[in-house]
């Protein structure tokens, strides 16, 4: 009797394609992918193409009053500015290794299976993290292009405005009062229209919002502001099922906040803080170079079976002229929980 046996490339393919979903799906960051309007600009360019360059343009908009009547416009005619940003792609790794045969045969388990199950968790944790520090500046701001909100009403405030840092009081004055407040939500919102050059707010159902992560030590205190609890009440846009709004603490003054536990910490004046992140549209940049790749070999003379797989891909805060484009970075006293 014949018998049908599948091309083991089948399989290949089939668990590479799922790692690649599974594992994008996994982080919550991909609530926030999509295209140009989103908080995280996805590119795909590369992902059927040679290449390791991804290069994005953001046109400015033009300015000028314009000829009235029969003036003459010729020779007045305005420049359109335009800035771009190349992104280079590189690879990340990672792979396991069985004990043996012997030690497989102990445990009912299905060793491939579990190979999957802890690289959909290493490359998910692994890709949010980057995201997290590529948008925390996690460097430093000494290069004069990091945009910081210090304080309850962002009274400590450095910003990036057309190049030049403006800054109202040396980050060191932090104090353990400079909570998260909605007061600095609202002050943050109102500067993002007003920063060089704006920022974008992301479009959901004809409406304009920002996004706020912030740390769970932050979110603790903003729970506790008697004004926030009033608000959240009736505060989530009804029927709001874009994924913008999943998960969400609620939302102030048209900032949709979320928490997440991989914001990074600080000491600021031996006071502990939390560098939270309020985002636009096109804030970050994720640019993939193709799905994961899955490969198996056999060593040790075929008793142990080697699991890995890898991923091209980069990850970058939008900077167009220098200046960053989307993220400003809330740093916000908090009580700490570790």
């Amino acid at each position: 009797m014949a018998e049908v046996q599948w091309n083991s490339g089948l399989e290949v393919s089939r668990w590479s394609k799922e790692l690649f979903t599974e594992a994008k799906n996994d982080t919550y960051f991909s609530r926030f992918f999509g295209g140009s309007s989103s908080a995280i600009h996805v590119l795909s360019d590369l992902k059927a193409a040679k290449g390791k360059d991804i290069t994005i343009g953001l046109k400015m908009k033009i300015e000028g009053d314009g000829i009235t009547g029969d003036g003459t416009l010729a020779g007045n005619e305005v420049t359109m500015d335009t800035y771009t940003q190349t992104i280079t792609l590189d690879q990340l790794r990672q792979g396991v290794l069985s004990k043996g045969k012997m030690h497989n045969k102990k445990v009912l388990i299905d060793y491939r299976k579990e190979a999957l199950d802890s690289l959909k968790i290493w490359f998910a944790e692994t890709m949010e993290k980057d995201m997290i520090d590529t948008l925390s500046g996690a460097t430093s701001n000494s290069s004069g292009v990091a945009t910081y909100a210090f304080g309850t009403d962002c009274t400590y405030a450095v910003w990036n405005d057309g190049g030049t840092i403006k800054q109202t009081t040396p980050a060191g004055s932090l104090a353990v009062a400079d909570i998260l407040t909605p007061k600095t939500i609202s002050f943050m919102a109102a500067r993002a229209k007003l920063i060089d050059p704006k920022m974008r707010p992301i479009r959901v159902g004809g409406k304009d919002y920002y996004v706020l992560i912030v740390h769970p030590e932050t979110a603790r205190e903003l729970k506790n502001d008697s004004t926030w609890q009033n608000a959240q009440q009736y505060a989530m846009p009804r029927g709001g099922d874009n994924p913008l709004f999943t998960g969400a603490l609620g939302m102030w003054d048209g900032v949709v906040v979320h928490e997440h536990d991989g914001i990074q910490k600080m000491t600021v004046n031996s006071i502990n803080a939390n560098r939270n992140l309020f985002m636009g549209a096109q804030a970050g940049l994720v640019a993939f170079g193709g799905d994961h790749s899955w490969h198996e070999e056999t060593v040790d003379r075929g008793n142990k079976l080697s699991v890995s797989a890898s991923i091209i891909y980069e990850m970058a805060k939008a900077k167009f002229d220098s200046k960053d484009f989307g993220v400003i970075e809330n740093v916000a006293a908090a009580t700490s929980m570790t």
